[in-house]
């Protein structure tokens, strides 16, 4: 691989071929690929089918096989055309919806109406963009299809085609032989002569952690500008690639250590890309890779699978941060009457009309209501409303959305009170809103948008309960 701006992943003749043999089977079969059974026929080129699930570029579920969405650009193939031409179809209809309405939900039979595709095979084909996380600012996708919904986000203005937009998702993959190469001397690791394949995620998460004067720059605070949030989003799905590498499954069974090095290096990528003092990484900057219980003498087959669902739940976390850096990338600045904030970005859609035509009460009864909207999506539950939706989603006993780990009277408390604060914003500013919107400065009007701002933000934080 070369350095060059425009540089791409090269595929090899054998991985290029083993990727275009999958999804020729895929169209076939309509759906992923039995995995055992491919691999059986072609016994002759198991380590090259190894090292492309290490990659996470051949995807491997329940043991059957899918190719990543971000890379059928690159593979040379009727297939593989046909599939992204399908996408590019679907990506058209996003960014349409996204112009007409932001990031307001889009339900899937609306897509397959626009694109004129049956609702299933709609559903598939956002189900296969997943792996690029750009062009999402969330979804529910696990459910009846009728209320199936994704919500565009606004990096897809930036990108006229989903090809150019995973163009980028792959440039986070490259590293040109001579920043490897500073990295690992400061490191202790071996010089490259080229960029190598199999060990890239590991030495992208070696090398981020390895320079203090090289890193994100964000240790204190977490990522702050758009670069440090790519970057972090970059180091995240390193830990992903690193977790979920082949090699780990043996690990597991037999080398103690390098899990504590795996466990170690996730615990750094959360205080490089949130901070310290952030709620992720109090939340998520200590755990282990073990679930379940654990008793005096268990068995080796037992704490293999207390370390598998732990590993599998430090995934499933990456997931979520990632999501929520995403979700960092769409904040912008919003200049209101006497102030300039940086709000939550959904608060600051609803306001910025209302605030720039000097309405700043009118914005903060529009904030309330983008409140409601976005703890409904957050949650699930669009059925709910107002106060009913507060006490339900934030419950001490039950809630949808938990700001802690509930593990105490204290964390019981602190999950309360947060119920309060948003119960108190609808009933002290949206309900009068309803009837006469409230006076006063316009100082506090603003004031009371920074605190619906901090209840969205709190909302995106929280943690959704299994």
């Amino acid at each position: 691989m070369n350095s060059e701006k425009d540089a791409d992943l090269k595929l090899s003749p054998g991985e290029h071929s083993l990727l275009a043999q999958v999804l020729d089977q895929m169209e076939e079969l309509g759906g992923p690929v039995p995995a055992l059974k491919f691999r059986v026929a072609r016994r002759e080129q198991l380590q090259l089918l190894n090292d492309l699930e290490a990659e996470r570029w051949l995807k491997r579920d329940n043991d059957r096989y899918t190719v990543l969405s971000i890379l059928l650009p690159l593979v040379d193939s009727e297939p593989a055309r046909r599939q992204l031409a399908a996408i590019e179809l679907v990506y058209t209809v996003l960014r349409e919806k996204y112009f007409e309405s932001q990031q307001d939900p889009v339900k899937v039979v609306d897509i397959a109406a626009a694109t004129g595709l049956p609702n299933e095979q709609a559903l598939a084909i956002l189900t296969q963009m997943a792996d690029c996380t750009l062009w999402n600012a969330g979804w529910s996708l696990d459910v009846n299809i009728g209320d199936a919904y994704v919500n565009p986000a606004e990096k897809l203005i930036e990108f006229e085609s989903y090809a150019s937009m995973v163009k980028e998702v792959r440039s986070w993959w490259i590293w040109p032989v001579e920043e490897r190469n500073t990295f690992a001397e400061a490191a202790g690791q071996p010089l490259a002569s080229e960029m190598v394949s199999s060990s890239r995620a590991t030495t992208k998460t070696l090398s981020l952690q390895s320079l203090p004067g090289q890193r994100i720059s964000m240790a204190t605070g977490g990522a702050r500008t758009e670069q440090q949030i790519n970057n972090a989003i970059g180091l995240l799905m390193g830990q992903v690639d690193a977790l979920t590498a082949k090699s780990v499954d043996w690990e597991m069974r037999t080398d103690d250590v390098r899990l504590k090095v795996l466990v170690s290096s996730f615990h750094n990528a959360v205080r490089e890309a949130f901070g310290m003092d952030s709620p992720e990484f109090r939340e998520y900057g200590h755990i282990e890779m073990l679930a379940g219980p654990l008793l005096v003498g268990i068995s080796a087959d037992d704490l293999y699978l207390a370390r598998t669902k732990g590993r599998d739940y430090i995934v499933a976390v990456c997931g979520e941060l990632i999501q929520r850096l995403q979700r960092k990338l769409r904040t912008p600045t919003v200049s209101g009457t006497g102030s300039t904030s940086t709000w939550h970005p959904k608060i600051a859609k609803a306001v910025a009309d209302l605030l720039a035509n000097g309405h700043p009460w009118e914005a903060v009864f529009a904030a309330c209501k983008a409140l409601v909207l976005h703890v409904r999506d957050r949650a699930g539950r669009p059925d709910l409303d107002g106060l009913p939706l507060m006490r339900t989603v934030f419950s001490k006993n039950a809630p949808i959305l938990r700001f802690n780990a509930m593990a105490n009277v204290t964390d019981a408390d602190e999950q309360e009170g947060m119920m309060h604060l948003f119960e108190g914003a609808i009933m002290a500013l949206r309900n009068p809103g309803g009837h006469s919107f409230p006076t006063g400065p316009d100082s506090r009007a603003l004031q009371y948008i920074e605190l619906i701002s901090m209840l969205a933000e709190r909302t995106d934080e929280a943690t959704l309960s299994a």
